[in-house]
């Protein structure tokens, strides 16, 4: 199995991956709204911080989060990637 992502609307990927039977599954992922980047942001960070300000897609979150420690939380980097 193959997992793909991809950080564009489904109309700007490529055709050759959209033929039919080269995907099983689509899931589209939309932004977070403020309440829910910002609670996520908190959690991830142990801090009050409340950065957001408008609707954020989750690579955005995670990435001001792990910017804000210097890539040092466990807490992060177990939440990032496959696991198995």
């Amino acid at each position: 199995r193959l997992v793909v992502t991809a950080n564009l609307k489904i109309s700007n990927l490529d055709d050759a991956i959209m033929r039919p039977g080269r995907l099983s599954k689509i899931f589209e992922v939309p932004a977070l709204e403020v309440f829910k980047a910002n609670s996520l942001y908190r959690k991830l960070t142990d801090s009050e911080e409340s950065p957001f300000e408008k609707d954020t897609i989750l690579a955005e979150v995670y990435e001001k989060a792990y910017k804000k420690d210097n890539g040092k939380s466990k807490k992060i980097k177990k939440a990032l990637g496959f696991q198995s």
